[in-house]
């Protein structure tokens, strides 16, 4: 209910839906299908990449699901997703491989891919290797070759 209230107050205000920090195929599915219910706005999904299982060559969330089972099925059902953001927080580092596993999975989609990586909750801000903008500017480079064009 309170994800529905939220959309339903804001739903004059706002141009588009973005949905930060997603962990599950469950919880992406659930915002999505709120917001299209009500809107026929864009929507901007950002999933938390726990993991690259680089033995089955896949980003692994936090629920344990893989980021290919998620895509798919969300894109499955809901079709107005525009924008799929990929976040390894404190390992900017992994971006690229993971843009790249994703390009093969959204072969074909109309779909932009983007990327970023916060800093981690545990970490002070100092000891973030990422927050040095120059070398930061060079990963998000990186990211840009192989196909992230929202970062």
């Amino acid at each position: 209910d309170t994800a529905w209230e939220m959309i339903e107050t804001m739903l004059p205000y706002v141009d588009l839906w973005y949905f930060k920090g997603i962990d599950s195929k469950f919880q992406g599915n659930c915002l999505a299908n709120t917001a299209c219910s009500q809107s026929v706005k864009p929507i901007w999904i950002s999933y938390n990449i726990d993991k690259l299982d680089t033995k089955i060559d896949k980003c692994v969330l936090r629920s344990g699901e893989t980021v290919e089972e998620a895509v798919v099925h969300l894109l499955s059902w809901i079709p107005n997703v525009r924008v799929l953001l990929a976040n390894m927080e404190g390992k900017a580092e992994h971006m690229q491989v993971i843009m790249e596993m994703r390009k093969r999975t959204m072969l074909g989609m109309d779909i932009m891919m983007g990327a970023y990586s916060d800093p981690p909750l545990t970490e002070p801000l100092d000891k973030f290797p990422d927050r040095d903008f120059d070398a930061y500017v060079e990963l998000a480079k990186e990211w840009w070759e192989v196909g992230a064009r929202v970062i």
